[in-house]
């Protein structure tokens, strides 16, 4: 029995060599054939090192080490890869960290004593220069464009990271009942001209009034026909009552040029719509041709959309109105970054192709103070961008107002 015990133990010594492990001192067996690199050091694979860990091109402290971003704590930095365990400033952290993110009243949480764990809590860090975006703590004084927003719901303002920003090449400038011009209706989504109240469309737009259809309503027939360029469109439609024949759409001006947007009698059109749709749609819109989509704009077609405007010819139809003087502006923070968590928003100081609320002009400006939504208007705009430029958001994005004031200083 004695000679098997002395048999396990060997086997145990041995096993524990083969697998890198350490021995008073000694290296893994196969480090008396090759040469093994030490800690820090650059490799190309586990075998290459006296610790059996490569770990982000690097040799690490061991075959058991935890990877970045692993919870650790910073009396036993070891435990990381790289030897390095950065510590939690942030409770919220610390508490998700330690499981105990429903226990923030307490000093202790079943027989754990929150603060003493919060001094010591941390992250295992990348090597020096390998972080490849934002980790899972909370940095509100250096934001990252690209982290995760819901991280940042509950502060006022924050200060972004270095090199930060305004994506001001994607602004929107939004205002309900506005002139939109250069509109094409083969083209141009729907959407991203939300807030029209006149649209004004390119060279060449016509209505097709051979393409044509009514629904009938009581004594009133609704029409419709499609607005195109070069027989392509599909988001934009001149409609009118009483004015078409089953083969001829006579509404609006014959040589019209702009639509004032409708916002009577919508259900009514629409039903005459879905008929325009089911009958000859493909005739304008398909696959890679025209536009589909299930937001359709409804015009009076005019040569002088202004005045018409003002004094409608049909007191039946009533139009969109240019009745605010307020205009909302939006713009991403960050450069390329997607999905859009964070926005710089403010009034009246935007039109389409510049922004410059707060401090948007100062390079240096890094931070923002929470704007609070009240009406939806800068929830709206963010659509509308979308649609407009073809960027992504976040469900629940946060808006700011951009000053160069550094609001949140490293701690």
């Amino acid at each position: 029995m004695k000679f098997l015990a002395a048999l396990q133990v060997v086997a145990a010594f041995s096993g524990a060599h083969f697998r890198g492990a350490h021995f008073r001192g000694t290296q893994p067996f196969r480090c008396a054939t090759s040469v093994c690199k030490a800690f820090n050091s650059d490799c190309g694979g586990n075998s290459e090192c006296v610790t059996d860990k490569c770990y982000e091109g690097k040799c690490g402290m061991g075959a058991t080490c935890s990877p970045a971003q692993s919870v650790c704590f910073t009396d036993s930095p070891h435990t990381c890869c790289t030897g390095a365990c950065q510590g939690v400033l942030v409770r919220a952290d610390c508490l998700k960290l330690l499981g105990l993110e429903h226990g923030s009243s307490v000093l202790a949480h079943e027989g754990v004593n929150v603060d003493r764990q919060c001094d010591r809590v941390g992250i295992c860090e990348h090597w020096p220069g390998k972080a490849t975006g934002p980790g899972i703590l909370t940095t509100p004084w250096a934001v990252d464009p690209a982290d995760n927003v819901a991280k940042y719901y509950a502060l006022s303002g924050l200060t972004f990271k270095t090199g930060t920003q305004l994506d001001v090449a994607k602004v929107i400038s939004r205002r309900m009942g506005r002139i939109h011009g250069a509109v094409n209706p083969a083209k141009t989504r729907p959407r991203a001209v939300g807030d029209a109240g006149i649209l004004k469309f390119v060279p060449g737009s016509f209505v097709m009034r051979d393409i044509v259809m009514n629904y009938e309503f009581g004594d009133q027939k609704y029409c419709i026909a499609p607005i195109l360029l070069d027989g392509e469109g599909g988001g934009y439609f001149a409609v009118g009552i009483d004015c078409c024949t089953d083969i001829e759409f006579q509404c609006g001006d014959h040589n019209g040029t702009a639509g004032i947007v409708v916002n009577s009698e919508l259900t009514n059109f629409g039903q005459a719509h879905i008929n325009l749709e089911t009958e000859h749609g493909p005739k304008y819109h398909r696959d890679g041709f025209g536009i589909k989509t299930d937001a359709p704009m409804f015009v009076h077609w005019t040569w002088k959309p202004e005045e018409e405007r003002n004094h409608p010819s049909d007191p039946r139809i009533t139009y969109v109105q240019d009745n605010t003087n307020r205009t909302f502006c939006t713009a991403p923070i960050g450069v390329g970054v997607e999905p859009i968590g964070f926005f710089a928003v403010g009034d009246n100081c935007c039109d389409d192709n510049s922004f410059s609320c707060g401090a948007a002009d100062n390079p240096n400006a890094l931070s923002g103070s929470l704007v609070t939504d009240l009406t939806g208007d800068y929830i709206n705009a963010v659509k509308q961008g979308e649609f407009k430029f073809g960027y992504s958001t976040v469900p629940k994005p946060i808006f700011l107002s951009w000053t160069a004031e550094v609001l949140v200083p490293k701690p």
